[in-house]
């Protein structure tokens, strides 16, 4: 059973692993355990180049699935949707594509509105 501590780079073993796994290292000669561990700048920049995850949306007219910050999104005030640029008004969001028929289509929904913000 084998854990990686997050902080150090070290894997954590069982109590009689890790005297095997010392007597080992220190067994090697002029490579020293700190030579070994590696870097903590370089563990986070892997880490972040490793994780380049985007939040996929789905436009409501057309069904594509294009990456969130592609999309525009819409939330309803009441009587019609309106355009939310910065994404910051509450409420249940649909997002749609920039092309102008998708733009189109959704203001020209009508009753659709009620199941595409889940009025009722």
């Amino acid at each position: 059973m084998c854990r990686t501590n997050l902080l150090t780079g070290w894997k954590r073993l069982k109590p009689c692993r890790m005297k095997m796994r010392l007597k080992k290292t220190l067994n090697q000669g002029p490579r020293s355990m700190v030579s070994q561990k590696p870097l903590l700048s370089q563990n986070r920049m892997a880490k972040k180049l490793e994780k380049k995850e985007y939040s996929i949306r789905t436009c409501v007219s057309c069904g594509g699935k294009f990456p969130k910050r592609s999309l525009f999104r819409h939330v309803w005030n009441g009587n019609e949707p309106v355009r939310d640029p910065e994404q910051i008004f509450s409420g249940r969001g649909v997002y749609c594509c920039k092309q102008e028929r998708c733009i189109g289509k959704l203001m020209a929904a009508g009753k659709r509105w009620e199941k595409l913000f889940r009025i009722r």
